[in-house]
């Protein structure tokens, strides 16, 4: 990596602060699985607890750290499936999490070192990650609601609510980064009352000219929300490079229903395969 003029950036001081950091998220997310291991059950332990895994694993992917950023990204699946409630806290639930803990401390400390993960840690990646894909089935899906379909919260919002349009556009490097894009749009439902989801499919090219590793789709969701923009675009801070938001607002008694014909609602800039550095921040 260079500056522009050929000259190489020192990514040494931005590596300490980022491990500095993943040490204070680690250490949240063994406060919050004490507690879970303790019987706590409460919604925004369980919330904690995966932002702090989602939270070292954004930052690794943004540093280059790729063993950080893939096991912490097993670890956060299987933790979304726990929010969701497809997978019960047990015993042998939390004992694993605990050991995944452990290793990410290693990886955290390896990743100083810049010595690669090693075969005890990629095999528990691996264990995490068939637990959560055995469970992936029972999750409820993000469903697309159409112009006769009943919104989930139809309804007029809530005091202080107002009702956003977000479009969320991943760009080629998303999940090559190891970032989850439905992950992201659970994210933004829990920050208000979801009226409607839509797939946008039409980039998605045919099957020769497929690439697996890029996500040719995006989605709209309409939202009431008392949530700030700010607090919006935050969901986007680790992936704000790789990941498109626009925000638009809406009149508080419209339908979820697709942008009447003519209208010309705000359009987050395209990603383009040929210029993949080229992107729209969320910011």
């Amino acid at each position: 990596m260079n500056d522009g003029t050929g000259a190489p950036i020192d990514l040494s001081h931005f590596a300490a602060i980022f491990l500095e950091e993943a040490r204070e998220h680690h250490e949240a997310l063994e406060r919050g699985l004490l507690q879970l291991e303790r019987g706590d059950r409460d919604p925004e332990l369980l919330n904690t607890i995966f932002r702090a895994a989602h939270s070292i694993k954004g930052a690794a992917g943004t540093f280059g750290f790729t063993d950080v950023a893939r096991f912490t990204h097993a670890c956060e699946t299987l933790l979304d499936r726990v929010r969701a409630g497809t997978i019960d806290v047990d015993a042998e639930l939390t004992a694993e999490l605990f050991l995944a803990t452990d290793a990410l401390q290693r990886l955290i400390e390896a990743a100083r070192e810049g010595t690669p993960m090693d075969g005890k840690d990629a095999a528990l990646m691996a264990r995490l990650e068939r637990r959560a894909a055995e469970e992936r089935s029972a999750a409820t899906p993000l469903r697309p609601i159409g112009r006769d379909d009943a919104a989930p919260g139809g309804g007029p919002p809530a005091d202080g609510a107002r009702v956003v349009r977000l479009r969320v556009v991943p760009g080629d490097t998303l999940l090559r980064s190891g970032s989850d894009p439905l992950l992201l749009l659970r994210e933004l439902a829990e920050l208000g009352t979801v009226r409607a989801v839509r797939l946008d499919d039409s980039m998605l090219p045919s099957l020769d000219a497929l690439v697996t590793d890029v996500c040719h789709v995006s989605w709209e969701m309409e939202l009431a929300t008392s949530a700030s923009d700010a607090e919006l675009r935050g969901v986007f801070l680790f992936v704000d490079d790789c990941c498109a938001l626009s925000i638009e607002a809406l009149a508080p008694d419209s339908v979820a229903d697709a942008p009447a014909e003519g209208s010309t609602p705000e359009e987050p800039e395209a990603f383009t395969a040929a210029e993949p550095a080229a992107v729209v921040k969320a910011a």
